[in-house]
């Protein structure tokens, strides 16, 4: 019984890509079956998931500036406007493609493994007790610079320092240049 279920579902499914690819040729919009498609996750990323699910439009591939979109409803009348606003903001051209309700819904499925953009450091907020702390009455670039500075002076003296001792209890004279004494 489930081979015979197994059987109507493919049945039923090539009956609607057929359907779809014979109306992608009446809008004159080329078609494209995504089910078992691929996806990357930075193609799928183009266009975001919340405008991905209410437009009904995925992204599926992309060569250079030129990017691949699917819809299952190109007679959304917001679509075409989305589509121009994106690729205002994005530099990218768009090229819309027609695929079957299925082919959508299992697209859109796709949006659910790919993970949030971590968030940018604009809104990051340093406390000024970890700045003090840390970097003690700085309060400039150059002061920055200068603490920096001091900071590896300190740490080469101190290596310096080290590698000389060590040098000198195993008996292996010093490489630093010493001044010549003019005094006989």
């Amino acid at each position: 019984m489930a081979d015979l279920d197994k059987a109507l579902k493919i049945f039923s499914r090539e009956g609607e890509e057929r359907m779809v690819k014979e109306r992608s040729g009446k809008l004159n919009i080329p078609y494209v079956n995504l089910v078992g498609y691929p996806f990357t996750p930075d193609v799928l990323s183009i266009v975001p998931k919340d405008q991905a699910r209410e437009h009904k439009l995925i992204s599926f591939y992309r060569l250079n500036d030129q990017v691949k979109v699917a819809t299952a409803t190109p007679e959304d009348p917001t679509l075409i406007p989305f589509l121009k606003e994106l690729s205002a903001a994005t530099n990218l051209k768009f090229y819309l493609y027609l695929c079957s309700a299925s082919s959508m819904q299992y697209s859109l499925t796709q949006l659910d493994f790919i993970r949030e953009a971590p968030k940018t450091l604009e809104r990051h907020v340093i406390s000024k007790e970890y700045v003090e702390a840390s970097l003690g009455a700085v309060s400039d670039l150059k002061s920055i610079g200068n603490k920096i500075q001091c900071l590896l002076n300190e740490s080469m003296t101190t290596l310096s320092i080290v590698l000389e001792e060590s040098a000198a209890k195993k008996g292996v004279a010093s490489r630093r240049k010493r001044p010549v004494s003019t005094y006989s």
